[in-house]
């Protein structure tokens, strides 16, 4: 009889570690490891160097710019084109704190459908959640203080400095949103270190920092 009781407990399909836990407490678990990887990503990436010196998200000019960028070296003005893309990648490292705000207030607004479907899904479930539906708006927000920060730093400058010299060369304006360019390969980049943080968070008990999360991701 006891054999029958303890075999009982055994779930292959995890339903019954689903049942000790109520969809507020899941959704919060799922919350606070989101949360947890955005700052595990913002902490490698938005540093000195996190950009520029990355090779797997280091920002170049988008492909739609390379007619330029060619045209401009081969007048000799490639200094224009380095100097341009070097603020792109230290505006992204600057841009940290702003990118919590953002990540922080969609985290704790969003619902999820089906807490129990995340938490039971693939090992970046709940970071392929919040992309699918808030990547869009996460850019769009981004895009302003981008734009900011590239006119303090003086890659705004270059930027229209790039554009003038290439229409004085080729008489051929250019019109690209690179500002809303930028924010994409930012947000990214983000994604992608939430990606693995969440996968260790689900299969490494030491990234599990918190007891909410030891207690949901751990059964």
């Amino acid at each position: 009889m006891l054999a029958v009781a303890f075999s009982s407990c055994y779930d292959e399909t995890n339903e019954f570690a689903e049942s000790m836990f109520t969809n507020e407490k899941i959704s919060n678990a799922l919350k606070s490891c989101l949360k947890i990887s955005k700052d595990t990503a913002v902490n490698k990436l938005c540093i000195s160097d996190g950009f520029y010196e990355n090779e797997s998200y280091y920002i170049n000019l988008p492909q739609g710019l390379n007619q330029m960028a060619d045209t401009l070296a081969e007048y000799g003005d490639e200094d224009i084109i380095d100097s341009l893309v070097l603020k792109m990648n230290r505006t992204a490292e600057t841009v940290g704190n702003k990118i919590s705000q953002q990540f922080n207030s969609t985290i704790t607004a969003i619902s999820f459908s089906d807490p129990n479907e995340i938490l039971n899904g693939s090992s970046i479930s709940a970071t392929s959640y919040l992309k699918l539906y808030k990547e869009t708006a996460l850019i769009s927000s981004l895009k302003t203080e981008i734009e900011n920060t590239m006119n303090a730093n003086g890659g705004k400058a270059y930027w229209e400095d790039a554009i003038s010299t290439y229409y004085q060369r080729t008489s051929v304006p250019i019109s690209y949103d690179l500002y809303r360019y930028m924010s994409e390969e930012i947000i990214s980049a983000i994604f992608a270190e939430m990606e693995k943080e969440e996968d260790n968070i689900r299969t490494l008990p030491e990234h599990r920092v918190t007891t909410e999360l030891e207690e949901v991701f751990g059964n």
